[in-house]
This record gives C-alpha cells, structure tokens and sequence, in this order.
C-alpha cells in the first residue's frame, strides 16, 4: 500500500518546491542532489543523497606511509618525483 506523505504543485518551467515534511524526514538542504529512477514495471522512484565533496573523495584514498604531506606531494609532483 502507498501512503501519501506530501503534495507539491508543478510551476512555471517545471519547477516545485519539496514539501517541508519531506525536507525534514529525509534530511533535505540546498546542495541535496535528487535521483529520479524508474522501475521495470514504470514506477517512478525518487531518491536523496548527498553531493559527494573533494573532502570526501579526499577521505576515500588510503596512504600506505602517514608521513607523506601534502608538501610532499607538492614537491614531488613540480619535480616530477
């Protein structure tokens, strides 16, 4: 069964405003990207997530020496170490 959480209204060019219940439920800010998919059988799905930002994609990479800086790095590449 489908329970309806919120209604929004299409505008001019296309535009909506994401319902305050549904900003709050799923944690929804200004830089939320929505993901819209569509099922086998046509159903629309809408999904939330974040922008992934250069400090996450920074966080993802391991360093197999904790000594290495970002000077080093620097470094290396302007010397092409």
């Amino acid at each position: 069964m489908t329970n309806i959480l919120a209604n929004s209204k299409i505008y001019k060019n296309y535009q909506t405003v994401i319902p305050k219940e549904v900003r709050k439920q799923y944690n929804v800010t200004d830089d939320t990207i929505i993901e819209w998919t569509k099922t086998d059988s046509g159903e629309l799905n809408i999904k939330f997530r974040k922008k992934v930002t250069l400090e996450d994609v920074a966080g993802m990479i391991k360093k197999e020496d904790d000594t290495v800086g970002d000077w080093d790095i620097d470094r290396g590449v302007y010397l092409n170490e």
